[in-house]
Parts: structure tokens; C-alpha cells; sequence
């Protein structure tokens, strides 16, 4: 039998060398991606070294380390080959026997996002639960696929490389990415279910809503009308009803001239802009009217685009359309985080944390979008998406169209609306 004294000397021992382990690893690839110049598996493996470093200064009870210890080696080895495999090269050549490549990246950065997790929660006040963890890591893997993506359209534009051979190319990535991370993502939920070890206790939580705030509906608009709360004119909403009126006129336009997707976005369109309307209805609480008008002139603007022919009279028409919107989705986005986050009795994002978080799941909002489009024209014969071009600057914009909103956040928006208390 083993002396307590021996049993903390050997528990020590093993995690100095697992320690040890993920510098030797994370170093190895840093320097194999350096003398391959290979900015993608630099930047992941100096990732992958922070972010397992600062899993090993989580602290635990002293009864509680060695299952920890065992957590940390289940990260340790779900990263270690798909790593090297990347930062060495060999990742690229058998990536083409798989139905998408970047496999090897996903399964990484996947588990990077885990990690993100176990920091943010033991290193500050931020405090997860399940779910939002789950939809993290999976809108995390999706965004990252997409730098990924988009980085190799940049090195070819302007290093003359050849890693990607068109949209089709580019979207079908992005589409098996995406269906992989839910993969993950599913992957995840049974491991966190089915593990013991300490320190996931919060993480492990499910989501619950406070005794007070029950209706998600009306809990929602009192956000929406503390944030767009300053201003109140009228004006706004007989504005917002032309414009209303602008994308019916469209949607006969494109049903006398036989065209399918002019008039089917613009119906999409229309139930968009009338949706706050209804949900008003529901709530019997007005909606407000600079909200209103905004969701209108976005997706005005949007719908005749086509019929008016200004995506070829005006180059970045296209790219306007996608900043608009997405100051719109990404306002939406933080809205509802800092609903979710008053209203949870699990969840706590600490205040900056806020425009992070917007950042890393518009992107993912962006490639649901252009996917639908891409499956679109796969469908119906429509020419929605122009080119490999034309779609990765929608999906840049967006993430523009996102810093605007968040910048616009933090100038408009009271002060009130990032106040938030933690969670118990």
C-alpha cells in the first residue's frame, strides 16, 4: 500500500509529465509549421499550448486531482495526432480521401473550443452551463472552418496558390464542415453526460430560467425596447410600412416576369419585416418603431436589388446588402445573449464578453446563409451565388456588418442593458 505522501508524489509526477507532453507536442508542431510556413497550424498550435496551459493551472481538491488529471490526458490525446498530422503536412494528403478536407483541423479546433470553455469558466466569473456550451463548440468549430476557408481564397488571390478549385469547392467544404461539427458537437453532449470528473459540475448544468422570468416572448421584447428605448417617432413606422409596401410591389414584378427567386426572397423577405408585427400582436406590447424600420430598409434594400438591376450596375451592391444585414443579425444575436443571460439561473457572461461572443456565432449565422443559398441554385437553377468571389466577400461583410453593430452597441445602446448579475 501506497503512503498518502507517495500517492501525491506519484499524482504530481503525472501531471508534470502530461505537462511536459503538451509542451514537448504543442512545440514540435509550432516549429514544424514555422520551417513549412504554414500560418494556419502556427496560430494553431500556439492555440493549442495557451489554451492547454491554462487547463493545467485549473486547481482542484486534492481528492478530486487525479480525475481531473484524467480529463486533461482525454484532451491531451484527442488533439495530439490530429495536431501533428496537420502541423507536419501529412494532414493535407489524407485529407483527400474524406468527402471534405480539414478534417484534422475540425477535430482540433473542436476540442480548442472545449478548452476555451474550461478556461473562461475557472480562470474568470463566466459562468456556462450545458447547452450553451454545446452550441459553443459547435459554432465555434463552424467559424473557424470558415477563417480557415476564407484564408486559403486569400493566400490564392495573392500568393499565387492553388488550395481552392471554385465555389462548388469552397461551399461543399463549408457544408460538410458544418454537418461534421454538429458531429462533434453530439459527440460532446455523451461525454460530458457520461464523465465524472470534477471541475465540469456548472458546465454540466442544464439550462433554467429564473422563477420570475417565464414568458420567454415578453421577456425578450423588454429587452428590444430598452435597447432601441431612446428614440420613439412615428415616422419610423410609416417609413417601415412603404418599404413594406416597396417588397410587394417586387413580388408581383417578379411573378409577371416569371422569375422564381426574385419573387420567392421577396415573399421571404416580406414575412420577415411583418413577423415583428405579429409577434407584437401576440405580446400585446408594441414593438419599436427604429427596430421596425431598420429589418425593413435591410431587407428592402435586399429585394430589389435584382429586379432593379443594381447588383450589376454596382459592384458591391451584394456586399452593402450583407454589412446591412448583418448589423442586423448581430444586433439580434446580442440581444438575445443578453436575454439569455439576465434570465438564467445558469448561465453568467461577464459584460465584454458580449461582443465575443456576437463575433464568433454571427459567423456561423453567415455560412447558414450562404449554404442556403448554395443549395438553392443546386435546386433550383438560380444563379443566387456568383461565384467563389462573390461569397467570400458576403461572408467578410458580415462579420463587418457585425463590428458596426457591435460598435453602434456600445454608443447607442443604455447603459442598463450591460448591467448583469451572476448567476447563482
Amino acid at each position: 500500500m501506497l503512503s498518502a505522501l507517495e500517492v501525491n508524489m506519484l499524482r504530481s509526477s503525472e501531471e508534470r509529465n502530461l505537462l511536459l507532453c503538451v509542451v514537448f507536442v504543442g512545440a514540435s508542431s509550432l516549429l514544424i509549421s514555422l520551417y513549412r510556413r504554414d500560418i494556419l497550424w502556427i496560430t494553431t498550435s500556439i492555440l493549442y499550448m495557451v489554451l492547454m496551459w491554462g487547463v493545467s493551472k485549473i486547481e482542484m481538491e486534492e481528492k478530486d486531482e487525479y480525475r481531473f488529471y484524467l480529463l486533461k490526458n482525454d484532451l491531451f490525446l484527442w488533439t495530439l495526432f490530429p495536431l501533428l498530422l496537420g502541423a507536419s503536412g501529412i494532414a493535407r494528403v489524407i485529407d483527400i480521401y474524406f468527402i471534405f478536407r480539414s478534417i484534422f483541423f475540425a477535430i482540433v479546433i473542436s476540442i480548442l473550443g472545449f478548452t476555451i470553455i474550461l478556461n473562461l469558466e475557472h480562470h474568470t466569473s463566466f459562468r456556462p452551463n450545458f447547452h450553451f456550451t454545446i452550441v459553443f463548440v459547435i459554432l465555434f468549430t463552424i467559424g473557424a472552418a470558415t477563417i480557415l476557408e476564407i484564408g486559403r481564397f486569400i493566400s490564392d488571390q495573392f500568393l499565387g496558390t492553388e488550395l481552392l478549385e471554385g465555389n462548388l469547392h469552397f461551399m461543399s467544404d463549408l457544408l460538410w464542415i458544418s454537418i461534421f461539427s454538429i458531429f462533434i458537437g453530439n459527440r460532446l453532449k455523451n461525454y460530458l453526460k457520461e464523465t465524472k470528473a470534477p471541475g465540469l459540475e456548472r458546465i454540466k448544468t442544464y439550462f433554467e430560467r429564473t422563477a420570475k422570468e417565464r414568458d420567454h416572448k415578453e421577456d425578450f421584447l423588454k429587452i428590444l425596447n430598452l435597447a432601441f428605448c431612446r428614440y420613439d417617432n412615428r415616422w419610423f413606422l410609416f417609413i417601415a410600412r412603404i418599404l413594406q409596401i416597396g417588397i410587394l410591389v417586387t413580388v408581383i414584378y417578379g411573378m409577371m416576369v416569371n422569375s422564381a427567386s426574385v419573387a420567392g426572397w421577396a415573399i421571404f423577405s416580406f414575412l420577415l419585416t411583418i413577423y415583428p408585427d405579429v409577434f407584437s400582436r401576440d405580446t400585446k406590447r408594441s414593438i419599436p418603431p427604429l427596430f421596425t424600420l431598420w429589418v425593413s430598409a435591410v431587407l428592402f434594400i435586399y429585394s430589389v436589388g435584382r429586379p432593379l438591376g443594381f447588383y450589376q450596375l454596382i459592384g458591391w451592391w451584394a456586399e452593402i446588402t450583407h454589412l446591412l444585414s448583418g448589423t442586423v443579425v448581430a444586433v439580434l444575436i446580442f440581444l438575445v445573449l443578453v436575454y439569455v443571460n439576465k434570465i438564467s439561473k445558469t448561465l453568467y457572461i461577464i459584460p465584454w464578453m458580449l461582443p465575443l461572443f456576437v463575433l464568433i456565432f454571427m459567423v456561423p449565422v453567415g455560412v447558414i446563409w450562404e449554404i442556403g443559398e448554395f443549395l438553392f441554385d443546386l435546386s433550383f437553377g438560380t444563379r443566387l451565388q456568383a461565384g467563389l468571389e462573390d461569397t467570400v466577400y458576403d461572408l467578410i461583410f458580415d462579420v463587418f456588418g457585425a463590428l458596426v453593430s457591435i460598435f453602434i452597441a456600445y454608443l447607442y445602446f443604455p447603459p442598463k442593458i450591460w448591467d448583469t448579475k451572476e448567476s447563482s
